[in-house]
């Protein structure tokens, strides 16, 4: 059964190594700012490290293996944020939601780098 009545909203980040950007989380409960920062960059290797706030403790976190062709759990580091590896290209990276998964997620569907900028692209969804 779908629900008909979802809402799409798409975020857009502009990184440029060391940097940092916020996502105001439009479908959360309470309404919420998430964080993102680009710890380094492969461009060689086409690949970035992110470094994420954790939104465990209501939220699943997934990163999809491309060679594998399946998501993994990523959980917090000791420094307390959640490091994950993304390649570039469109299509499945990251994927945050409730730990229903029918109320609100964030999906990190595009990764490009451009002109020593690393723009990335969510959808979020409720």
């Amino acid at each position: 059964m779908t629900n008909k009545n979802r809402t799409a909203c798409r975020h857009v980040i502009e990184l440029h190594p060391g940097d940092e950007g916020e996502i105001e989380l439009r479908f959360a409960d309470q309404g919420a700012m998430f964080t993102v920062g680009l710890a380094a960059i492969d461009p060689a290797e086409g690949t970035a490290e992110l470094l994420l706030d954790s939104m465990w403790g209501g939220y699943q976190m997934r990163r999809f293996i491309k060679d594998d062709r399946r998501w993994t759990t990523i959980w917090p580091a000791d420094d307390g944020e959640v490091h994950a590896t993304v390649d570039f290209g469109s299509g499945k990276h990251l994927n945050i939601s409730s730990d229903t998964a029918w109320t609100h997620s964030l999906d990190l569907t595009d990764v490009a780098w451009n002109d020593g900028s690393l723009r990335l692209t969510f959808r979020e969804t409720a």
